[in-house]
């Protein structure tokens, strides 16, 4: 059997420049116990030569060289594409599989599950600025979670496709996933599941120091908030009614979160006093999505390289 034919998933990954700054990632995914049937496709500005290291163990390797990365869906687009496997996943540098993360999501896709996410672990879960960002950012994902098929939102950047179901999309696939929940919305109303696998998990590294925290979910907010009103192509009469209505969101947004912090209390310690950090995070995101409405994405998807490729930049602890 050729190494191509016993891949059964493909996890993309992406670099600003050559393999040192995936190495905990890498050194994650070999020790998975499935790697064997893992093909891995690193994405970087210029090609990556090949590291005998670092690259050992993998059932396949790719290396793609993109050119200048300046926002973030094209690398992983362009990473999905090259994947030969019949489940792709994306793996974020600061962001390291658990052990157990890769059989558990092939185990799952054998089944009718055109999307599977994975839980996350808090990687550095020492301040309240930490757990309020990855609260805002995965609130019903952070473990410990039930698996069970999942009608509600997914974590962005940490979920696997079938790769046909990409493949279906590939004309728009850059737009899908800079703002993921669409495509997530996408393959709900054409009758697709989606599985939520408590089993999987990785450790997230999440910003720590309050001004970038604040900061990157700005921009998030604005650039997501751009981009469903371009591809649902809003009139400005609706763009303008909900920039009008987001001060509303961090309330809705903080009363679902609730149920998220008592679940994770035993590990987050001081949990209520998470609420004000909570609540200024929804704050700032809401406002990036009004100014997104109204005025569009401008430089926020470009702002956001940096936490997203160097989150180790950001962090106090």
């Amino acid at each position: 059997m050729a190494p191509e034919e016993r891949i059964e998933l493909s996890v993309v990954t992406v670099s600003p420049d050559g393999l040192d700054a995936l190495e905990d990632t890498l050194a994650a995914l070999r020790a998975q116990s499935g790697v064997d049937r893992m093909e891995l496709v690193v994405v970087a500005p210029r090609e990556v030569p090949a590291d005998p290291k670092s690259l050992a163990g993998f059932g396949a390797t790719r290396r793609v060289a993109v050119g200048e990365i300046e926002t973030l869906a094209p690398a992983i687009a362009a990473g999905m594409r090259a994947a030969s496997g019949p489940v792709v996943a994306y793996a974020e540098e600061h962001s390291l599989p658990e052990p157990g993360w890769a059989e558990a999501l092939i185990s799952r896709h054998r089944g009718p599950w055109a999307a599977v996410a994975w839980s996350l672990e808090n990687a550095n879960s020492k301040t309240l600025t930490s757990w309020a960002h990855l609260l805002v950012d995965f609130g019903p994902a952070v473990a410990p979670v039930e698996s069970g098929e999942c009608m509600g939102p997914l974590p962005w950047h940490h979920v696997s496709y079938k790769r046909e179901e990409l493949l279906a999309r590939d004309d728009r696939l850059e737009e899908l996933l800079e703002t993921e929940s669409l495509l997530h919305d996408e393959l709900r109303a054409e009758g697709r599941r989606i599985y939520l696998e408590g089993r999987a998990a990785s450790r997230h590294l999440n910003v720590s120091r309050l001004r970038p925290h604040l900061a990157s979910h700005y921009f998030e907010g604005r650039a997501s908030a751009a981009t469903r009103a371009r591809t649902q192509r809003w009139s400005p009469a609706r763009r303008l009614a909900h920039a009008v209505g987001s001060p509303l969101i961090p309330l809705v947004r903080l009363r679902r979160l609730i149920p998220d912090v008592r679940r994770v209390r035993a590990r987050s310690g001081r949990r209520w006093a998470l609420i004000p950090r909570l609540g200024l995070g929804l704050a700032v995101t809401a406002l990036g999505e009004a100014v997104g409405y109204l005025f569009g994405p401008g430089r926020s998807r470009r702002r956001l390289l940096a936490v997203e490729l160097d989150r180790r930049d950001h962090l106090s602890d």
